[in-house]
């Protein structure tokens, strides 16, 4: 694949939504960006249409930035805006005369991709509808059928992305945004501590606690999760990264790689640390190239010298990983992880159709999180859920071996594996697909058979 140049039009953009978000947010008047931003999305749609797509990928990762309360007609965010024009401009694409197939292979990859995806929006779906129906964390059938309404349109983009990431255009298009939308996480995580000041949405990063010597873990603006997401998020982005050398400017990919090292140390994430050395790993005891390897080395030992003070806590909480072991408490992992088998043991109805019942633990407070997402999903939909995903990642490491490309799946496989095991958020889902996508589609899929109903790449 040609190397990707990022574009002058693309800092435009780029630039006008950051600046946006940050001057409307910070004098409480989100809902004018917003109506903003949708005009512009709606001549983008007309005029420029592969931006929909860049802003989609830019916007992915994040909880969406502006909060609810200020959204447009109280259900139009950032993210609703863009998924509405972008889902139809590539349905539009989709729906094109088909000039061109990808080869065998990169079908197999692509409807894997793409079914993990449709197995991610219906097993949410059942879950708010489950919820609803046994009257669980207080859902009723309105607020089922909103989420799952939001579920379906945010991600539906995604999954036509599955089906047409053969199209070289849009390849680029997408890599050229994974570069921006990482930058975009990177900019707001280091501002976590003022991100409520700027009345920007987030989790936990009010100043006062960063004020307290107990709270210094970062979050930024990280969807469906925490500082383990995040922390998990940025090793994803290193082990994509270390696939995509080649492919982009090697300063633009070393300057990045050290940035969101310097997140994994803000995250004070264990599970991401641990995530980070099974790459490092598998891409010294991989890589043949001894240059890049040096190169790497340097980059690695830099920023984590340049970054040593931030590294403190994620070092203290090293020290006392061993408590994660303790079977006794049911405030660790192994401990909340026990507390879900026994309720789920003694609720067999659980394995079938997931809980009719509500297990409450927590610190005064209800929480419903097993900190494992396979048992979450048991929990929460049964275990043919679990099952469908573990049979979907077999798929995808299938179909990426008979593509024989010379990318290192696990690269990305290891940390989202990492993640899911240890949190049961699954805010790294939407960069792990994407990632995925980029992956497979960069090796020249498209063969030359003329056919019906599929997108011409020429004219995209």
């Amino acid at each position: 694949m040609d190397k990707i140049i990022l574009k002058k039009l693309d800092y435009i953009y780029f630039l006008f939504f950051f600046t946006g978000v940050i001057f409307f947010s910070f004098l409480r008047i989100q809902i004018f960006f917003l109506l903003i931003f949708f005009l512009i999305s709606f001549y983008v749609f007309s005029a420029k249409p592969e931006y929909l797509i860049f802003f989609y990928i830019v916007l992915l990762p994040t909880n969406g930035i502006i909060d609810k309360e200020h959204f447009l007609f109280s259900f139009l965010g950032l993210k609703q805006i863009v998924a509405v024009f972008s889902g139809a401009y590539l349905y539009g694409l989709y729906k094109n005369d088909k000039k061109f197939i990808p080869d065998d292979n990169f079908q197999l990859a692509s409807k894997t991709v793409g079914n993990l995806i449709l197995l991610f929006i219906l097993y949410n779906v059942y879950t708010y509808f489950k919820n609803a129906y046994w009257g669980l964390q207080e859902y009723d059938y309105i607020i089922a059928f909103n989420k799952s309404a939001n579920n379906i349109i945010m991600y539906f983009p995604l999954f036509q992305l599955s089906r047409l990431m053969a199209l070289p255009k849009l390849n680029k298009t997408v890599s050229r945004a994974i570069i921006f939308g990482i930058a975009n996480m990177i900019i707001f995580t280091f501002i976590s501590p003022q991100l409520s000041l700027l009345g920007i949405k987030s989790v936990g990063t009010q100043m006062y606690e960063f004020d307290q010597s107990s709270f210094s873990r970062y979050v930024g603006v990280t969807a469906d999760g925490d500082s383990n997401t995040m922390g998990v998020f940025f090793v994803l982005c290193i082990g994509f990264f270390l696939n995509q050398i080649n492919n982009y400017s090697k300063s633009t990919v070393f300057i990045l790689i050290g940035l969101c090292l310097v997140g994994v140390a803000l995250s004070g994430s264990r599970t991401a640390f641990f995530s980070l050395v099974v790459i490092i790993f598998l891409f010294f005891t991989n890589d043949k190239k001894s240059k890049k390897k040096f190169q790497l080395s340097a980059i690695f030992v830099l920023f984590t010298v340049i970054s040593f003070p931030l590294w403190s806590l994620l070092i203290d909480r090293l020290a006392l990983a061993t408590d994660q072991l303790n079977t006794e408490s049911d405030s660790n992992r192994i401990g909340k992880w026990l507390l879900y088998f026994d309720f789920i043991l003694s609720n067999p109805i659980t394995f079938l159709a997931g809980t009719n019942n509500e297990l409450k633990i927590g610190w005064g407070d209800v929480f419903y999180s097993a900190h494992n997402m396979y048992i979450q999903i048991l929990y929460n939909a049964g275990l043919f859920f679990v099952l469908m995903f573990v049979r979907n990642y077999y798929k995808i490491i299938i179909a990426w071996r008979k593509i024989k490309t010379s990318k290192n799946i696990y690269y990305i496989m290891m940390p989202f594996l990492f993640l899911t095991f240890f949190v049961s958020d699954m805010g790294i889902f939407y960069y792990f697909i994407v990632f995925l996508f980029l992956i497979i589609a960069q090796e020249k899929p498209i063969q030359n058979k003329q056919i019906t109903n599929w997108v011409n790449p020429v004219n995209v």
